[in-house]
């Protein structure tokens, strides 16, 4: 987002002449600007105001010695105009004025996160976004003359002067990555048209960082086109403002808590009550009958059973804790307007069933950005990080650059061995037997989880679903968190089958553009995909 220099064209119609010259003054605007002749006319002809005198009440008529005539002029259609005006002598009693627009050069990229402005009586007022939360590094101070002027309106150069000098504001550098961003608002774009969900959010993490390397929402919308524009939809930041159940992608919050803190190990057994148990009276179901399953088929399964019986065995304030540590309930330190913390708990409010619903993602809302920085935690070793989007500002004048600095990760996990055993578990995902074999990149190690997640409606769970996939990769050594979240999906309610093929699509098109190189142990898979994807071209 930039500034554009443009003009503004006033006029004084007290000395705008009679209504033959303000005729030919308003056909030669309408000839280079476009704008109706007989709406600059009509204003170039109202030479007076009424007035309310303060003293008596009377209602008195002053000469009207000022009229906004057109805005947003590009420069070389102002010079073509003023060229015209002084040729055919009707200068008289019209001002130009330098000014400028705000300019959106690559439309809709990044909308949300940039926001938009708008003017309000001459003055440039951020709406949304980043323009609202930096408008004081991004605006500078504006630079003023005072002058004296005769009466046709030229300054007197003999006559009193007041110069206020100016001072531009800062450049803002942001994290995102650009053709990352590009690459997955077009798999977004696609994802809207094959599964028509009601919403789509998306972003994608430095796990080492917590940088945003992107990040988008559908619906959005394009600043530079207003009259399509729906700020009730498209207009805000969902990502952080929104907050919903995530399912079973908190499965492997839990699950690494309980690893970390000894109470499982990755080998662990649980019996699943082939599919149904009942705790606390009231019933929690899997998909599937399972029997005994490991901790990492658990995983791989995503038994909601086995996921609740570890966390029983955690008690609640050790998975109370455990989740907190990964921000659950806290702001991401998004530099952003509207974030939400989610909706979590506190433990006195727990009653007896919630023990075995917050481990699955139920009973507790986050934001899809919460979610994301917790996977970033899980990916680097326990290290929990506030999220950053602004890289540096510069000051354009004197060149000196104030770098938005790295804060010191809080550190989560106690075992150096807990983000690898997570890795490995979570590697089962996308194979054979897992929940998304349709995320799964041939050549590269994918480690996720997927999320399926009845919607509530206020008055209780409705047939509508939240269904994501959060993944890490490359497993074995983080480029980027990936998390997408689809909501209301119509082609199918699973986070694997609506989240998922999306999810592959871009973390596919990033890693050749980042030239990632497949893993070593997957070269054969890799180089036979290759193949089979020239021969279906």
């Amino acid at each position: 987002v930039g500034n554009v220099p443009c003009e503004e064209l006033v006029c004084d119609p007290s000395i705008c002449g009679d209504a033959d010259t303000c005729f030919k003054k308003s056909r030669a605007i309408e000839l280079i600007l476009g704008i109706p002749a007989d709406e600059v006319y009509a204003k170039m002809m109202r030479k007076t105001r009424e007035v309310k005198n303060q003293e008596t009440g009377e209602i008195v008529e002053k000469p009207l010695q000022y009229a906004m005539l057109a805005k947003n002029i590009p420069l070389e259609k102002a010079a073509k105009l003023k060229a015209v005006l002084k040729q055919s002598k009707l200068s008289k009693g019209l001002f130009f004025q330098e000014t400028y627009m705000r300019n959106y050069p690559k439309g809709g990229l990044l909308a949300n996160i940039l926001g938009y402005t708008t003017m309000d009586q001459g003055v440039m007022k951020p709406l949304t976004g980043l323009e609202v939360e930096l408008d004081r590094e991004l605006s500078g101070t504006f630079g003023k003359t005072t002058y004296e002027r005769d009466i046709a309106g030229r300054p007197l150069h003999y006559g009193k002067q007041e110069l206020i000098d100016r001072h531009n504001g800062l450049n803002v550098c942001l994290t995102i990555d650009e053709v990352i961003q590009s690459i997955m608002e077009e798999e977004l774009e696609r994802l809207m048209e094959t599964v028509k969900p009601e919403a789509v959010y998306a972003v994608m993490l430095d796990p080492k960082t917590c940088d945003i390397l992107a990040i988008a929402q559908r619906p959005s919308f394009d600043p530079s086109d207003r009259s399509t524009m729906d700020v009730s939809t498209g207009g805000r930041l969902r990502f952080i403002e929104d907050v919903y159940e995530p399912g079973s992608i908190m499965k492997a919050l839990t699950v690494a808590g309980a690893i970390d803190r000894g109470v499982v190990r990755p080998e662990t057994t649980y019996f699943c009550e082939n599919g149904r148990w009942i705790f606390m009276r009231r019933p929690l179901t899997d998909t599937h009958e399972y029997g005994n399953l490991t901790v990492g088929q658990i995983i791989q399964k995503s038994s909601n059973i086995g996921t609740a019986k570890i966390a029983v065995d955690m008690g609640k304030k050790m998975l109370d804790d455990v989740l907190r540590s990964f921000g659950i309930g806290s702001v991401t330190g998004i530099p952003l307007p509207g974030e939400s913390r989610g909706l979590y708990p506190k433990l006195k409010n727990w009653d007896s069933l919630t023990i075995s619903r917050v481990c699955i993602g139920y009973s507790a809302a986050v934001t899809p950005l919460q979610m994301a920085r917790a996977y970033c935690a899980l990916a680097d070793n326990g290290n929990l990080r506030p999220v950053r989007l602004i890289d540096r500002c510069i000051d354009p004048e004197t060149g000196i650059e104030t770098v938005w600095e790295h804060p010191e990760p809080v550190k989560i996990f106690s075992r150096p061995e807990t983000t690898k055993e997570m890795m490995e578990m979570m590697k089962l995902v996308t194979k054979p037997g897992g929940t998304a074999p349709t995320a799964d990149i041939p050549g590269y190690y994918v480690a996720g989880k997927t999320g399926t997640a009845r919607k509530h409606t206020g008055s209780g769970y409705g047939s509508k679903y939240y269904a994501s996939f959060s993944g890490i990769v490359p497993a074995d050594d983080p480029a980027f968190v990936l998390l997408i979240t689809v909501d209301s999906p119509t082609t199918s309610s699973y986070g694997g089958t609506a989240a998922g093929p999306t999810f592959r699509r871009i973390a596919e098109r990033v890693l050749k553009y980042k030239n990632i190189p497949p893993h070593p142990d997957l070269m054969e898979e890799y180089e036979k995909a290759q193949k089979k994807q020239e021969r279906s071209r």
